[in-house]
């Protein structure tokens, strides 16, 4: 992620400035939100399509944009 920031935006030049650490404190912030968020959509998927209740049936649906290696990875990791 840090590179992908890097293409778009020269945060090097603030590197051991008094600007440093809000900068760096500001985009660990927003990469947090963003990882609750994206988590937040993968668990409703997950209780839409199964949940808890029904575990196998839930596997056999991924989101739409996920391959089922993937989406079987994460039920493991954050549900299981």
């Amino acid at each position: 992620m840090f590179f992908l920031l890097q293409t778009y935006f020269d945060i090097d030049r603030y590197r051991g400035t008094n600007l440093w650490e809000p900068l760096r404190a500001g985009i660990q912030a927003d990469m947090q939100r963003a990882y609750r968020e994206r988590k937040y959509q993968i668990k409703k998927h997950f209780d839409r399509v199964g949940g808890y209740r029904n575990v196998e049936r839930a596997r056999r649906r991924p989101p739409d944009d996920w391959t089922a290696e993937d989406w079987n990875d994460i039920i493991d990791l954050l549900f299981l």
